[in-house]
């Protein structure tokens, strides 16, 4: 199986929910986690000779097209075609090398890749190790603009209006999101990307958000960066995903996670296939930059509401680097 880097540059506006977000849509954020890129390709998929193909591996726990979490990327500007990625922070206990720059390391979400290799190296092992890996931590906000535009909806029934508020993301001039795909089937996802590039990812595609361009998928060698990491001697995982454990992984979980963070998964999906729309059981996954001990596998759930004609799938298969972490973190 090839891993390739897919690098999306959006036309307009993009609509990813929050996490945390409350009762409304305005809480918005610059990156976008596995299962919703996969829940995208099963809609592309869907009527679709291939693509129905795909669907039925993905039923039997073996999809096609194994996927990362989205996460920001940019073009250098002295060199268009050097491009500077972001992954997530590993969720381990901040090193004291970091002195006065602990908290700022701690509170940031996103590495560049250089320094993503630094921690999965263990490289930071001084003062000035630490404050030359601290620089650009906060990058990755300067790549968006974050804003809450007043939307209007009328009743079709009263003609009553209500104004209501919506959060957008939009990307600076070079700037955009890219994921990781591991496969073998490499027309299978330019043909899914070609399609999903039209209908958008995201929230609120009716209205044009979320379409993008995206580059010819860029085939990760060994001797390329991402191959390198790829290479790295680690005793340990990082995830670039969000993961929910497999069935034979449960068992285990608790002496596997050596640092972790959960992201509560729920929401609406939208059938092509049944034309409907429907509220997906809510589930806990756990989030990107968590460590674990071991290789994690990961499964596809189905979290269909009560009276669905079809599966509605959750993703939950890990993709993950390989990171060298200290004994005392390891025990």
């Amino acid at each position: 199986m090839n891993w390739y880097i897919v690098r999306l540059r959006f036309n307009g506006a993009l609509h990813v929910g929050r996490d945390d977000a409350g009762v409304g849509i305005e809480g918005v954020q610059p990156y976008t986690h596995s299962d919703t890129l996969f829940s995208a390709f099963c809609n592309v998929w869907s009527g679709d000779e291939a693509g129905e193909k795909a669907i039925e591996a993905a039923k039997e726990g073996n999809p096609p097209i194994r996927l990362s979490s989205a996460f920001p990327y940019y073009a250098d500007k002295k060199n268009p075609n050097k491009f500077i990625y972001f992954l997530p922070r590993p969720l381990l206990p901040v090193s004291t090398s970091f002195n006065v720059y602990a908290r700022t390391v701690k509170q940031t979400s996103f590495l560049s890749l250089d320094q993503f290799e630094g921690w999965a190296r263990g490289d930071i092992i001084d003062d000035v190790g630490a404050e030359h890996h601290r620089l650009g931590y906060a990058n990755h906000s300067e790549l968006y603009i974050e804003q809450v535009r007043p939307r209007h909806a009328s009743s079709r029934i009263t003609m009553t209006s209500a104004i209501y508020h919506c959060g957008e993301i939009f990307f600076r001039d070079g700037a955009g999101l890219y994921f990781l795909a591991e496969t073998s089937d490499l027309d299978l996802l330019q043909n899914s990307l070609n399609r999903l590039s039209h209908s958008g990812l995201g929230g609120e595609r009716s209205i044009g958000y979320g379409s993008f361009k995206y580059d010819i998928p860029e085939l990760i060698t060994e001797g390329s960066r991402f191959g390198k990491l790829r290479s790295i001697s680690g005793n340990a995982s990082c995830l670039l995903s969000i993961y929910y454990p497999d069935k034979g992984e449960i068992a285990e979980i608790q002496s596997l996670a050596l640092a972790y963070g959960t992201v509560l998964r729920k929401g609406w999906f939208y059938s092509k296939s049944a034309k409907e729309q429907g509220k997906r059981k809510t589930c806990r996954m756990f989030s990107e930059g968590s460590i674990f001990r071991s290789l994690p596998k990961g499964r596809i759930l189905d979290v269909r509401p009560h009276g669905m004609k079809h599966q509605v799938f959750r993703y939950g298969m890990a993709m993950s680097l390989p990171i060298k972490i200290s004994g005392a973190n390891y025990a």
